[in-house]
């Protein structure tokens, strides 16, 4: 439930916010109707919230598609001189599985134009 908890504490800083501003008489509601409002607003967007499960699934594949875009030379191809996104070598050795290191500006790259969560 961790994808919650940024919505939430913005809507917990929105009813301190709009409480003050009714103690101070600059917004002509109850507290009861602000927090009303906050809850209905808080439930409306948690509507156009992806289950997690979906976010993961839809980044793993845009990495998917990044890594097979890109080309990651083998560690041990590297030259001093180059620049590359990363590299890749076995995860250990004699293991069919690959080990990935990319440098981070890639990953903005990846997930600039098409955002996971949409």
């Amino acid at each position: 439930m961790g994808f919650i908890s940024e919505p939430l504490n913005k809507a917990g800083g929105l009813d301190g916010v709009g409480v003050l501003a009714i103690e101070a008489g600059l917004l002509p509601i109850k507290k009861e109707r602000l927090l009303k409002s906050i809850v209905q607003c808080f439930n409306d967007g948690l509507k156009a919230i992806e289950p997690p499960k979906d976010l993961e699934a839809n980044a793993v594949k845009q990495l998917i598609a990044g890594l097979e875009k890109a080309d990651v030379p083998e560690k041990s191809d590297l030259k001093p001189d180059d620049d590359p996104v990363g590299f890749q070598r076995p995860f250990q050795k004699g293991d069919l599985r690959v080990l990935y290191s990319i440098k981070p500006t890639c990953f903005v790259k990846w997930f600039a134009d098409e955002p996971h969560y949409q």
